[in-house]
């Protein structure tokens, strides 16, 4: 489960360090789950993101900083990103 991942282990290694693992997180986002008709919603790519923080373990805690800025409009709307 991603609860009981630790930084040392495979998948927090893949997180925390992916240029050694050879991997690119991604990033993809949605603003609900359900629209106003209960329709599942779809995700946003945001694009490629880098841990910036770390803390913790079972769970890690991962602050990610984005490779490109987000669109005006969305800081606007979204308003608790930053």
């Amino acid at each position: 489960s991603k609860a009981d991942t630790k930084q040392g282990d495979k998948t927090g290694r893949r997180h925390l360090l992916p240029d050694a693992e050879n991997v690119t997180p991604l990033l993809f986002v949605r603003e609900r789950r359900k629209d106003a008709r209960g329709v599942t919603c779809a995700f946003r790519f945001l694009g490629p993101v880098r841990p910036e923080r770390v803390q913790g373990e079972r769970p890690i805690s991962i602050e990610w900083s984005l490779g490109t800025p987000l669109r005006p409009e969305w800081v606007r709307r979204w308003g608790n990103v930053g």
